[in-house]
């Protein structure tokens, strides 16, 4: 017996503010890390092709390959957070995106500048391997339909990129098409299979009812870095009527390309003598039992959909406390420790990370606390994890499958989120954010996500973001434009990233020959001197006020307010 559910895209209830507060701190430092990577690499890009230059040998080659890998792997990190906010409703996720998006073309012109100067483009494949771009692809909700065994999903779109929200499958497209899919339990294979083959993702069972796909992409957990996998053991593997194939694929940081696909029992996997040498992205999650004593199930499991789903099936009566995952990848079959800030009883003593299982620790406190902190530690005593919890956040009444499925009452929810929004801000969020804002050398996202929480939702905040793109509309009818422009020069000339869209908008003020002078320069702070250099009349410095409002709103409002 079957419940016919569909699923539409209506808003959730927001989660707790503390875990808003934790994801922008995450988000802050860890874009301010990429920040203050782009900048020290410039530093000594330039200095080794001035040593090449003169025919010395360059001094950072090493170490900039190595600073622009752990770059690329905190994108990817940013990336999953910042589809986080989106999901979570965050009311500053477009320009999060978009200042996101602006690292990313950094760090890709970055990588290319590293191969124009070390001329070693065939032995560095890491923007195609590491960096994945998820700001192309619609994110849909499917129709489900449960029944006791599965949940089975089904959609329609039209062409273009797609991305489904429960599953994280990705398929595109040039025309209309209805596909059909579901998740498919490992145990369902043969024994001889998985001796050879290891799961890297889960297993699916696709169907396209209507129309043809162009590719389709599978989600997967491994982490993609230049020494611990590769796509010559990561392939998918095919399993139809009993018959099993594998082919290879195109890694990027959390999905797998397949172009053409044909369709069967679908899945990411690596060669069995492969898996235990590598590294597995992987996620934490939280619930609340019951308050008296408190009992709290804490899961470390692989960062896997299907596993994710069996955990919020197995907690549903239970409240989830939402709170950030580890950045750190992890090796399988290691084990690890749940550490508290107060005396408790845990078990197991320590966690084996398995593929396809969905082991917790199981926390018992006796004690009423103000706060809690919790933290997992390597076998090694390396922190991979660890996080705060208010005494507010395990004292709600609400389920984790009411809380999901909207069915408490959401003006309450509303009110609730607002008032303990208000509290965390006034007792820590505040003074944390401000305290990082000083020490941050992040640019890119420092105008937006250092803003304080009040200032955020606050009628009073929302007014004034609403009003400032009017704001700087009328300063450029009123030829302000031309003064910022001025007035900031040097911060232009070291903060604008993306110039070539800027001077593409110009080019008509300043003629093809300027215009393919600036494209000429090898580096961005050069080709946005010389684009300074051509602009002779206010008009001119108008026109690339406004391109700056278009294609790099955080530094003019950076410029407009660094305090």
């Amino acid at each position: 017996m079957s419940n016919d559910k569909t699923t539409k895209t209506t808003n959730e209830s927001r989660p707790p503010v503390s875990y808003l507060v934790a994801l922008d701190d995450k988000l802050q430092m860890n874009a301010g890390k990429v920040e203050r990577s782009i900048i020290e690499t410039e530093q000594h890009l330039s200095k080794d092709s001035k040593k090449i230059d003169e025919g010395k040998q360059p001094l950072y080659q090493e170490h900039i390959k190595k600073t622009i890998l752990i770059s690329l792997e905190l994108l990817n990190s940013l990336d999953q957070d910042a589809a986080e906010a989106t999901r979570l409703q965050h009311p500053d996720s477009e320009m999060i995106e978009k200042d996101l998006k602006q690292l990313r073309e950094r760090m890709t012109k970055l990588c290319e500048e590293h191969s124009r100067i070390y001329n070693c483009s065939a032995a560095v494949n890491w923007g195609k391997k590491i960096y994945e771009d998820n700001s192309e692809w619609e994110v849909n909700r499917p129709s489900e339909v449960t029944t006791d065994t599965d949940i089975k999903y089904s959609i329609s779109s039209s062409e273009g990129q797609h991305e489904c929200s429960e599953t994280g499958l990705r398929w595109q497209s040039d025309s209309d098409v209805s596909l059909e899919y579901k998740f498919v339990d490992w145990k369902s294979l043969s024994k001889d299979i998985l001796k050879n083959y290891k799961p890297c993702g889960p297993l699916m069972d696709i169907t396209v009812t209507s129309g043809t796909l162009e590719e389709i992409q599978l989600p997967h957990f491994v982490c993609v870095d230049s020494e611990s996998s590769s796509e010559d053991v990561v392939k998918v593997l095919h399993v139809k009527d009993g018959t099993v194939s594998v082919e290879r694929c195109e890694l990027s940081g959390f999905h797998a390309k397949i172009v053409n696909p044909t369709f069967s029992f679908l899945a990411i996997v690596v060669e069995a003598q492969q898996y235990l040498n590598m590294k597995f992205h992987c996620e934490t999650l939280i619930y609340r039992n019951r308050t008296s004593p408190l009992n709290l199930h804490v899961y470390l499991i692989l960062k896997d959909k299907k596993l994710k789903k069996d955990v919020e099936e197995k907690e549903q009566n239970n409240m989830e406390i939402l709170k950030p995952t580890p950045d750190e990848a992890l090796k399988l079959n290691d084990y690890f420790t749940l550490q508290t800030s107060c005396d408790a009883k845990i078990k197991p003593q320590s966690l084996k990370l398995t593929p396809n299982k969905t082991n917790f620790f199981d926390l018992h406190i006796k004690d009423e606390l103000e706060c809690l902190d919790l933290s997992i530690m390597t076998k090694e005593g390396q922190k991979i994890w660890d996080v705060n919890i208010q005494s507010g956040e395990f004292k709600e009444n609400s389920s984790s499958s009411d809380w999901r499925q909207n069915k408490i009452n959401r003006t309450k929810l509303i009110f609730q989120w607002w008032r303990r929004m208000l509290e965390v801000m006034e007792h820590s969020a505040r003074a944390h954010l401000e305290a990082s804002l000083l020490t941050s050398g992040s640019d890119m996202l420092r105008p937006r996500l250092s803003i304080t929480f009040q200032e955020r939702f606050s009628l009073k905040g929302h007014q004034s973001a609403e009003t400032d793109t009017a704001q700087k509309q009328k300063r450029c009818k009123s030829g302000e434009g031309a003064e910022f422009v001025e007035k900031h020069r040097t911060e232009l000339i070291r903060k604008v990233s993306l110039v070539e869209p800027i001077a593409d908008d110009m080019k008509r003020l300043i003629g093809e020959e300027k215009y393919e002078i600036i494209l000429s320069k090898p580096t961005t702070r050069e080709k946005m001197r010389a684009l300074l250099d051509f602009l002779s009349t206010p008009k001119m410095k108008d026109k690339l006020y406004k391109s700056l409002v278009k294609h790099e709103y955080s530094v003019v409002e950076y410029l407009d307010d660094p305090e």
